[in-house]
């Protein structure tokens, strides 16, 4: 049984962990081409999600930190944040469609949910946990999709207030999931508006 602590880079990126993750692996022929994702698997998206996302954490200010060390049973949030990060893409291949040379992945979060659920089977994670990191994967674009708006700082209040006992966590996975993609590249103005429209409810 897998414990969250066996989900390191090195291991990802050496296929360690093929044989008892194979769907992740999968995703190294789920290939995104759109303004954030240019000819990139959904693997490596994903795994450099993890670095970024570990990377990012550490700079959060001590209130953001006491929040994210407080545990669903003998797990930190931050700790279960690892596997969110892991599966949030997870079913990105069955939800592919692609519009004038651009892809795009409707309903992807939903899909995901559903699709990690048997796979969490292999993790040695309590049913609360479980239930901590589907609902996460399952509502992680909706920051996103607020900031992607005609009106991005009304739709992001909206969404601060809607998700008001997890939003923070929803909004550190956006940020690190915006620093993981190629839009500091294709549009960089884009992404900076992206970012600094998130951080705002993290200050």
């Amino acid at each position: 049984m897998l414990k969250i602590s066996d989900i390191t880079i090195e291991k990802l990126e050496n296929n360690e962990l093929k044989d008892i993750l194979p769907e992740f692996y999968e995703l190294k022929d789920v290939i995104e081409n759109n303004e954030a994702h240019v000819n990139d698997s959904v693997f490596n998206h994903s795994v450099n999600y993890i670095k970024k996302l570990q990377e990012f954490i550490p700079t959060l200010n001590k209130k953001i930190q006491k929040y994210l060390d407080q545990k669903i049973d003998n797990h930190t949030k931050k700790e279960l944040l690892i596997i969110v990060a892991l599966f949030h893409d997870i079913a990105k291949g069955e939800t592919m469609a692609e519009k004038n040379g651009e892809t795009f992945c409707p309903e992807h979060e939903l899909q995901g949910s559903i699709k990690v659920k048997p796979i969490l089977e292999r993790f040695d994670l309590t049913p609360k946990q479980k239930d901590y990191i589907l609902d996460t994967i399952k509502n992680h674009g909706h920051p996103h999709v607020a900031v992607m708006s005609d009106a991005p700082e009304e739709n992001l209040k909206k969404f601060v207030e809607n998700f008001s006992n997890n939003y923070i966590e929803l909004i550190i996975l956006a940020i690190s999931d915006t620093m993981a993609s190629q839009l500091d590249q294709s549009n960089p103005p884009e992404y900076q508006k992206r970012i600094n429209l998130f951080q705002k409810y993290l200050l």
